[in-house]
This record gives C-alpha cells, structure tokens and sequence, in this order.
C-alpha cells in the first residue's frame, strides 16, 4: 500500500491523532513501533505478522517524517504552545532498551566505584597520615630527638643522630607518599578497566572467545549466563595492570575482582548481543538463562 496522506496512515494503524499534527502521528508509531518491538517478546518475533507490523510501522514513520510541514509559528496564543514543543519530552524518552542497557551500565559504574574507593580507603587514608607525619619529623628531627636524648651524654651525638633520623624519617615519608600516590592510580585504573571492559570493542573479543570455547565443545550449542560471567571475569583477569608471578597474580587479581561487578559488565554485553541479534534465548527452567549463538553471526567473528 501506498501512502498519499497523513490520514491514510491513521486510518490504517487506528491511531488517535489528527492528521494536522505530524508530530503527535510519529509519537504514535514509535509507541506501537515500540510494543511491537522483538525485546518486548523475549528477543525474537512471535510470528511473522508482528515482524510485518513493525517493519510497516518503521516504514509509516519515516514517511512522515520525509512529509514538508509548515514551520511558521505565527499568530499562535500564548497559552497554546507549538506541538513541537509540548512533544519534546516525549522524543528524549529513551526506549525500553536505551533505558533498560543504561541502567545496566549506570549501575555497574556505581557498583565499580564504591568496590574501588573500600578497597582503596584504608591504605590511602593510612599512607597520607603516615606520609604527613614522618615529613614532619623529616623537617624538625629535633622534636623527635628530645625524646631520646634526655641527658649531656647523648646530647654530644646528637647532631649526628638527627642527620640520620631525619634520612631515615624522609625515606618513610617517601614510600609512603608512593603508596599513596599507588591506591590513587589503582582506583583509576580500576574504573578504567571497567569503562574499557563494557565497550564494544570488548563485546568482540568476549563474542569471539564465547564461540571458541562452544567450537571446542562439539556437543554444545548453548551457554548460560553464568558461563558468560566467567568469561568476563577472565577478560578483566588479563587486562589488570599488575603483572605479578603467574601463580600469585592469577590468585590475587582473581579474589579482587567482584563477582557483582562481572556479572553486570556480563549482563551489558548480553543485551547488547541479543539486541543486534547476535545471541537468542534459548527457554529453560535451569537456575541461569541460556542463550544460543546465530551460526551466521559466529563465521562472520571467527
């Protein structure tokens, strides 16, 4: 069917709208676009007539969009402001998986944060005092010598004894300014990792290393969520910015990384997938989702 007006439109997709107000038409469509849309029933079409509807119904809303419209504002009230105006909040409502995927992600980044600054408070708050007050006693090794130097005797040497003191003093103040400066850059490194860990960029190599581990499995042709949780987990393993002995390094970093923090980064890439279409669910009554690669999608990565 070919369009010749706005009404034709309403008339075929029963919209309660006006044919003198293209906005409030495209506000319409998108609205039945949305209820339409494969994430409101699990990810896939439920038939081919939902999928014929939401194509119609993207085909109807750049039609009117291309249509001319009269710009001119003039002799409008003042109390009636221009439709354009009164549909601006609902053109920057985000979709149902805009909000749902930025959720996800706002999430994540808080989560990430508070596990950064708990882990990194203690010795970042204990280092700065500990930095403060050798530096003090660095600069007046005096106030820390009367201490030890409480008679004539020890007074002869203590000239020597302050030069020492005041070395020894510095050097603490040193390191731990280090330590401090250390869980400073940790903490940023840590909130970096996670920003690096949810782009696309990311997504590639877990989708890539995802299919390498199901082609190993001959007999597998599904994977769960908590499969892809480790995935994840291994990513963030290998991208930390400490590279200690293998052994010692695999265990330490593996016990820092919050199993919360995974799981979120896991959950992003997992809607990302599926809304681009590379991953589907798969219906289970098992504890964790399943999901099944697209062979198309899987050659074209591998």
């Amino acid at each position: 069917m070919t369009w010749t007006s706005i009404q034709d439109i309403i008339d075929e997709f029963d919209l309660d709208v006006s044919d003198v107000d293209p906005t409030k038409t495209i506000a319409a469509l998108r609205h039945q676009r949305d209820a339409n849309h494969p994430t409101s029933t699990g990810g896939e079409f439920a038939d081919e007539k939902q999928k014929n509807m939401f194509a119609r119904l993207n085909a109807a809303t750049d039609w009117v969009k291309a249509q001319p419209t009269n710009n001119s504002l003039a002799m409008i009230p003042v109390d009636q402001p221009p439709a354009p105006i009164n549909l601006i909040p609902a053109l920057q409502r985000p979709s149902y998986y805009d909000e749902k995927v930025g959720t996800l992600i706002r999430d994540t980044r808080s989560i990430a944060k508070r596990s950064s600054e708990l882990s990194y408070r203690f010795p970042r708050i204990s280092s700065g005092a500990i930095a403060t007050i050798t530096g003090f006693l660095a600069a007046f090794p005096e106030k820390f010598m009367k201490i030890f130097t409480p008679n004539a005797e020890l007074a002869l040497y203590s000239t020597n004894l302050e030069q020492i003191v005041s070395l020894c003093f510095f050097t603490a103040a040193m390191l731990a300014g280090m330590i401090f400066c250390l869980t400073w850059l940790s903490e940023k490194w840590d909130e970096e990792l996670t920003e690096s860990a949810m782009s696309s960029d990311a997504r590639t190599e877990l989708f890539r290393e995802l299919i390498h581990r199901i082609d190993q499995d001959s007999s597998k042709t599904t994977f769960s969520s908590q499969e892809f949780v480790e995935i994840v987990k291994d990513h963030l393993l290998d991208h930390c910015n400490f590279r200690f002995p293998y052994d010692v390094y695999v265990q330490f970093w593996r016990h820092r990384i919050s199993p919360v923090i995974a799981e979120k980064i896991a959950f992003v890439h997992l809607e990302e997938l599926e809304y681009c279409g590379a991953i589907r669910r798969v219906q289970t009554n098992g504890l964790y989702q399943m999901f099944a690669v697209t062979p198309d999608v899987a050659a074209d990565v591998s």
